[in-house]
C-alpha cells in the first residue's frame, strides 16, 4: 500500500530541475562581472602640437678625415765613406736646395782625385805622342817604306791610346764626384726635421744623416665615397679644420684624383694642396675635410620637433590617433634641423614632444 504524496513530495522533482539553472545563471553573471572588472580602461589621449614638416634643399657636405703631408720629403743620405766633420744644420732648420747639410772627412778621396787627374794627364800625353807616330806610319806606309802588318800595329797603338785616356778622364770623374759627395747638400728647399748622425760619427753610403720636409705648400690625402666620387675633380675647392686650430677653416684645391676606387673601401683616394705659408699646420695632422656634392632635398623641422642630438633622433606623427615614433638622421641648422633619413615625407610632426611619449600612445591634437 502506498503512503499518500505530499504538496512538496510533488515538488521536490521540479525544485531538483530548477536548481542547476539558477545555479549557471549566477554563474554567467558572476563570470561577466569579473571580465567586467578586469577590462582596462582605455587610456586617454594625450593632447599634442602640430608643427609642419617642410621639405628644403640643402648643401650636400660630406666630412671625410685626411691627414696632413709634406710636399716633399726625404731622408737625406750620404753618398760616400767618412768620418763626419760637421752638422751645418739643426732640427728646425729651414734650407734652400744646394745648402750644406754635413761635411766628411774627405782627405783619402781627395788625395784618389789628384791621383786620377795626373794618370788622366799622362794618357793624354801618351795619346798624343801615339798620334804623332800614327801620323808619321800614314805617311810611310803610303809610300812603301814600312809593310802593312807595322802600319797596323801603329793604327792599334793609337787607338789604344785613345782608350786609355777616356778610362782615365772616367776615373778622374767618379774621383773628382767622391770627392764631391762628402759635402752633403740639400736635394730640395725644406724645412730639417731629424738629425740622425753626430760629429765624428763614422757613416757608410747610403747612411741617413737628416729627414728634410717641404712644408709650402702641403698636401693633403683623403678618401672620398663612392656616392660623392662623381663631384670631385681636380681644381675643386676643400674646406678643412684641424683639431690644433679649432673652428679655424682653411683652404684646399683638388690636385689629383684617382682614377679607380677601391675594391676594399668602395672609396677614391683624393689628393689636395695646401698653402702654408705662415707654416702653422704641420705633417702628420689630421683634418676634418668637407667635400660638396651639390644640393640635397629633406625635410625641414622645428628644432624642438626632434628628440636626441645630432645626428641620431626621433620624431613623432600622427597614424589613425596614435603616435607614430620615427628613428631618424639628422643635421642641425641655424633656425630649423633636417631630416637625412628616416622620414621620407613632409608632414605635421609633435612639436615639443613629452618625455612620456610613447610609440603608439593615443593623441589628440
Amino acid at each position: 500500500m502506498h503512503a499518500p504524496r505530499t504538496p512538496f513530495s510533488r515538488l521536490a522533482p521540479l525544485l531538483f530541475l530548477a536548481l542547476p539553472a539558477a545555479f549557471f545563471d549566477l554563474a554567467c553573471h558572476k563570470s561577466e562581472a569579473t571580465a567586467s572588472a578586469d577590462k582596462p580602461a582605455a587610456r586617454p589621449a594625450t593632447k599634442v602640437t602640430l608643427a609642419p614638416a617642410t621639405k628644403a634643399s640643402i648643401p650636400d657636405d660630406t666630412s671625410v678625415t685626411g691627414t696632413i703631408l709634406a710636399d716633399r720629403e726625404a731622408m737625406v743620405a750620404a753618398d760616400a765613406i767618412g768620418k763626419v766633420l760637421e752638422i751645418a744644420v739643426q732640427r728646425g732648420a729651414v734650407v734652400k736646395k744646394g745648402d750644406i747639410l754635413a761635411r766628411l772627412d774627405t782627405r783619402g778621396a781627395n788625395f784618389t782625385a789628384e791621383m786620377a787627374r795626373a794618370q788622366a794627364k799622362v794618357a793624354d800625353s801618351q795619346a798624343a805622342i801615339a798620334k804623332t807616330e800614327c801620323d808619321r806610319s800614314d805617311t810611310l806606309f803610303a809610300s812603301g817604306a814600312i809593310s802593312a802588318a807595322e802600319h797596323d800595329r801603329a793604327l792599334a797603338t793609337c787607338r789604344t791610346a785613345t782608350a786609355q785616356v777616356q778610362a782615365a778622364s772616367a776615373s778622374a770623374s767618379m774621383a773628382a764626384k767622391t770627392l764631391g759627395d762628402g759635402i752633403i747638400r740639400a736635394p730640395f728647399s725644406g724645412t730639417v726635421g731629424e738629425r740622425f748622425v753626430q760629429v765624428g760619427e763614422y757613416v757608410q753610403a747610403q747612411s741617413k744623416v737628416v729627414s728634410l720636409y717641404a712644408v709650402d705648400p702641403l698636401r693633403i690625402e683623403i678618401a672620398v665615397p663612392e656616392r660623392i666620387a662623381g663631384s670631385v675633380k681636380s681644381g675643386t675647392k676643400l674646406e678643412f679644420t684641424t683639431t690644433a686650430f679649432g673652428d679655424k677653416k682653411f683652404q684646399a684645391e683638388v690636385r689629383f684624383v684617382s682614377p679607380v676606387l677601391r675594391r676594399e673601401t668602395r672609396d677614391m683616394v683624393v689628393e689636395a694642396i695646401v698653402s702654408n705659408t705662415e707654416g702653422q699646420l704641420k705633417p702628420g695632422m689630421f683634418s676634418t675635410v668637407r667635400v660638396g656634392a651639390g644640393d640635397r632635398n629633406v625635410i625641414a623641422v622645428p628644432k624642438t620637433a626632434i628628440r636626441g642630438s645630432a645626428p641620431n633622433g626621433s620624431v613623432f606623427v600622427i597614424a589613425n590617433g596614435l603616435a607614430e615614433e620615427h628613428l631618424v638622421r639628422f643635421q642641425e641648422g641655424t633656425k630649423e634641423n633636417y631630416i637625412l633619413e628616416g622620414l621620407t615625407e613632409a608632414t605635421n610632426v609633435v612639436d615639443a614632444p613629452a618625455t612620456t611619449l610613447r610609440d603608439g600612445d593615443p593623441v589628440a591634437p
